[in-house]
């Protein structure tokens, strides 16, 4: 418990640094929501999981939830070095 919550600040910090404003995702499954801009007024860009250890079910769920509410789903894998990768799905 105390390594996720450490895992989520390391990534919210980060992002915090380069200007992102990060809100509860928890209405959409995930540990943030993301904003480039003022929470109140643009909406938020992606969502975002401090912790990218989960299956392949949870990853294709959070993506499609992400999707269908038009958002990338960012999986954030914290480190020495964090990586985060963007999911998005493709429409034809």
């Amino acid at each position: 418990m105390w390594e996720d919550a450490k895992e989520r600040n390391s990534c919210k910090e980060l992002l915090s640094s380069h200007s992102v404003n990060l809100t509860s995702g928890i209405k959409y499954g995930t540990d943030f929501l993301a904003y480039l801009g003022e929470p109140g007024c643009v909406h938020s860009s992606f969502t975002l999981n401090a912790n990218a250890r989960m299956n392949f079910q949870t990853l294709a769920a959070l993506v499609r939830v992400s999707s269908s509410t038009k958002k990338d789903f960012v999986a954030c894998t914290p480190g020495q070095n964090i990586l985060f990768t963007r999911f998005t799905r493709f429409f034809l």
